[in-house]
């Protein structure tokens, strides 16, 4: 019975912290400056909780022998790193399948630092043409996972995308859906640029995340238009509406995505401060994540797999992986 009440503790408690969500960056690169500010980096994403990085490199840059050695302390510090690249015209031609190989022989001579590619390809004429611009792309994409079938490939894409008047079921490679259902055929999740600053209408548009592994993409950046920003609206605004859209996902989300490094930076330097959910500092969330360890540990050595229920076990291990432990 007490260790019952214990395990009853541990998934109470699991419960609570996972509303302080372990969350993802994008980190544009252009000028190569992370590579003088890794640490900088580090201490900034603890202090707000990300764990998981799309670090942008040109193909240039990923030939810099500096960089194996930032990805792999970012990742001795727990973060899990996507190479982040994309452009426009890459839609058609041979680009894309390009960037994977780059990203095949880095991890092959330098031993699997990045955790997979991150596209952000962005388009407004997606289904022009009969879809025609929709369809070359999935191509690209059906090919990169016929040749490089291991390589773990995610998107971004515009929270408008299964909603535009354009926008209908088509077919491709023996399939006819939505264009974001055929994207999750050849990706290992979806980042929806979700950008509004209203939780209610987070939510209401993100409806692509009904069909797989979701992260939420907020904007911060001083851009037009002022709706689609937390920009000059303050942290508490921010910090309010994140609880609302976190309460109204479910099922298939993984988190936050802030966009991004730099524009985030300025704007928490701005309120004065670099706690994201305004409750807990970067100090207080190491200490929660080692504490969860502990209690994960304990369950792990006490408790065999086969003699918990099945949904405490999975409830568990989702949550544990939240906060990249491993149950």
């Amino acid at each position: 019975m007490h260790n019952m009440k214990y395990l009853i503790y541990i998934v109470v408690l699991l419960t609570f912290i996972s509303f302080v969500t372990a969350d993802s960056m994008w980190v544009w690169n252009k000028e190569n400056y992370i590579l003088e500010e890794t640490d900088e980096l580090i201490r900034f994403s603890n202090a707000i909780n990300v764990n998981e990085l799309y670090l942008h490199f040109t193909s240039s840059q990923l030939q810099d022998p500096k960089v194996p050695d930032v990805i792999q302390k970012l990742n001795k510090e727990g973060f899990k790193v996507h190479y982040l690249t994309g452009d426009r015209p890459w839609v058609f031609g041979n680009v894309m399948e390009e960037r994977v190989q780059n990203l095949v022989n880095f991890n092959l001579k330098n031993g699997n630092l990045f955790e997979g590619i991150h596209f952000d390809i962005e388009r407004n004429d997606w289904f022009q043409n009969d879809n025609a611009v929709a369809i070359s792309f999935l191509s690209n994409l059906k090919k990169i996972k016929q040749t490089y079938p291991k390589v773990k490939v995610s998107l971004d894409i515009p929270f408008w995308l299964d909603s535009h008047d354009s926008s209908k079921p088509f077919a491709f490679n023996g399939k006819t859906a939505l264009f974001s259902t055929h994207l999750r055929d050849y990706t290992s999740f979806l980042t929806i640029m979700d950008y509004r600053t209203s939780g209610e209408e987070i939510v209401k548009l993100a409806t692509e995340i009904k069909e797989g592994p979701t992260v939420i993409g907020l904007e911060f950046g001083d851009t037009e238009p002022k709706e689609i920003t937390f920009w000059g609206k303050g942290l508490q605004k921010y910090v309010n509406e994140k609880k609302i859209a976190a309460v109204g996902f479910s099922t298939n989300f993984e988190g936050f995505s802030f966009h991004y490094y730099k524009e985030l930076r300025t704007f928490l330097r701005d309120e004065g401060d670099y706690n994201l959910d305004g409750t807990v500092d970067g100090e207080d969330i190491l200490s929660i994540k080692k504490n969860v360890g502990s209690f994960v540990l304990y369950i792990k050595n006490t408790y065999p797999q086969d003699s918990l229920p099945v949904s405490i076990h999975k409830y568990l291990r989702v949550m544990s992986s939240n906060w990249g432990l491993s149950f």
